[in-house]
């Protein structure tokens, strides 16, 4: 069994589990693209464009990274990093907009 990302029009709408070898029959029934999650971690709502594939963090598009083999199994871990990513996009956030208030 593996986890599948269901994508339709390069954007994961689903997270679901099958068997390696129902993959085909399910693509046909969804009329989707079933990839392998578990590299990098993909979830709703994540988009694919070009040759990688990034999630919508505080309103900035951040490319997704490999998952180690520990994180794929360790959610704790991998919300862990969501949480130190989105802590990084505020203060950025924050110290932009007090830059720019500072001029004006």
């Amino acid at each position: 069994m593996s986890i599948y990302a269901v994508v339709k029009g390069e954007m994961v709408e689903n997270v679901i589990v099958l068997n390696d070898n129902q993959v085909d029959e399910f693509e046909t029934i969804l009329h989707a693209e079933l990839v392998n999650a578990l590299p990098l971690g993909l979830c709703v709502g994540d988009l694919r464009v070009g040759d990688n594939w990034t999630r919508n963090l505080n309103g900035e598009q951040v490319i997704l990274e490999p998952i180690t083999p520990q994180q794929q199994t360790d959610y704790a871990g991998l919300r862990d990093k969501v949480e130190s990513m989105t802590a990084t996009m505020n203060e950025a956030e924050a110290a932009l907009i007090e830059g720019v208030e500072s001029i004006g």
